[in-house]
This record gives C-alpha cells, structure tokens and sequence, in this order.
C-alpha cells in the first residue's frame, strides 16, 4: 500500500528485483550483440539499395535505349562498335559501384564487429575486477574473523561464526576453519 492507501497508483513503475552483477555483465554483451546484428542488418539494406542504384545507373547508360541511342543514331555510329564500347563501360561502371557497395558493407561489418569484440572485451575485464575486488573484500572478511577469533576464541560462538560466514559470503571451507579455531 501507498501513502494513499491504494497498491498501486497508475503509472508507478513495477517493482524489480535489482540485477546481480553477474547479469549486469551479460546484458552489456548482449547489448552488444544487439547492436552488431542491427549494424549487419543496415550494412545490407544499404548494399541493396546501393545495387540497385547501380542496376538501374546501368540501365540507363546503355547504348541501345534512350537518348545515348538516339545519339548515337543522329552521329551514324549505330553499329559501329562504339555502342559495344560504351555498353562495356557502362557494365564495368556498375560492377565497379557493386564491389564499392560490398566492400562498403565489408567495412561496416568489420567496425561493427570490432566494436562488439571490444565491448566483450571491457565486459570480461569489469566482470574479473568485480570478482578480484569480491575475493578480496571476502579474504580481508576472513582474516579479520580469524584475528578476532585468535585474540579472543569465545567472544563467538559456532552459531555467529557460522551466521558471520554467511553473510561475508565465506566458503564452506572458511568457515569450517573458523569454528576450529573456535574449539
């Protein structure tokens, strides 16, 4: 209940549980992942279009429709070799602005990839500082107990060592060792 009495008030935001860190880490690679695949998918409408845009460039330079025939037809060059020659241009034109539209895509894809490796990477090095920075804290948790326990074996007994382990996320191990200190 609210301070007004209701559950819920329209537009309070649902109450979540809180992402361990662990999961912090995975939706980051995921997010990443994400937004490689939404780079691959762009890079290739983008290489469509650019195709087709070549297609249809090349199309219209043809010799033989429009008015390049035309013109050619008005100079007397119709069949002459020279529309051959301006079609083969106009061919390797468009397979000229094809490969630049697959190595466009080639490009996009391999930034796109890199920056999802790197983001890996910054993932996997904050997740090993969070895990040095938790063993630590629970190595320091550990020996502090320890010393506590050796300068005064009864100021805990097994059920506090035990309960303490617990919550300063000690193993099994550690706190087995701690209640030998303890008898």
């Amino acid at each position: 209940m609210n301070k007004l009495g209701r559950d819920k008030a329209p537009g309070d935001a649902p109450s979540t549980k809180p992402m361990s860190f662990e999961e912090y880490v995975l939706s980051l690679k995921s997010k990443a992942d994400d937004a490689y695949k939404q780079t691959v998918a762009n890079a290739e409408i983008e290489r469509q279009r650019a195709a087709v845009d070549a297609q249809n460039a090349y199309h219209h330079a043809m010799p033989t429709y429009g008015t390049t025939a035309a013109s050619l037809s008005a100079s007397g060059l119709t069949g002459s070799g020279y529309s051959d020659y301006l079609d083969s241009k106009a061919y390797g034109q468009m397979r000229a602005d094809m490969n630049a539209a697959n190595r466009t895509k080639q490009l996009a894809v391999n930034d796109a990839a890199t920056v999802k490796n790197t983001a890996y990477a910054n993932a996997d090095a904050t997740y090993m500082g969070y895990l040095e920075q938790k063993e630590a804290a629970q190595k320091n948790a550990y020996m502090s107990l320890y010393d506590s326990l050796m300068a005064n074996p009864s100021a805990y007994s097994l059920d506090d060592i035990t309960r303490l382990g617990r919550t300063l996320g000690l193993t099994a191990e550690q706190i087995s060792e701690l209640t030998n200190v303890r008898n």
